[in-house]
């Protein structure tokens, strides 16, 4: 599954991505949507590569345990 998506990403937005990847998330003060999401990236330009990072790592983590 995780070779299947990397082949897909080139040619594709850093916000198309992380939308594929990105479900949620708590103990943060705004509500989750593609805006807000957009946002976050805008704010810290780091964020998707550390999204992406944090990605695979819990997938290999996720196949290692299975």
């Amino acid at each position: 599954e995780l070779k299947a998506f990397i082949e897909v990403l080139p040619g594709r937005s850093d916000d198309e991505i992380v939308a594929d990847i990105v479900a949620g998330w708590f103990d943060v003060d705004t509500e989750f949507s593609q805006e807000a999401l957009r946002d976050l990236m805008e704010e810290w330009a780091c964020a998707p590569g550390r999204i992406w990072e944090d990605y695979q790592e819990a997938y290999k983590d996720a196949a290692r345990k299975n």
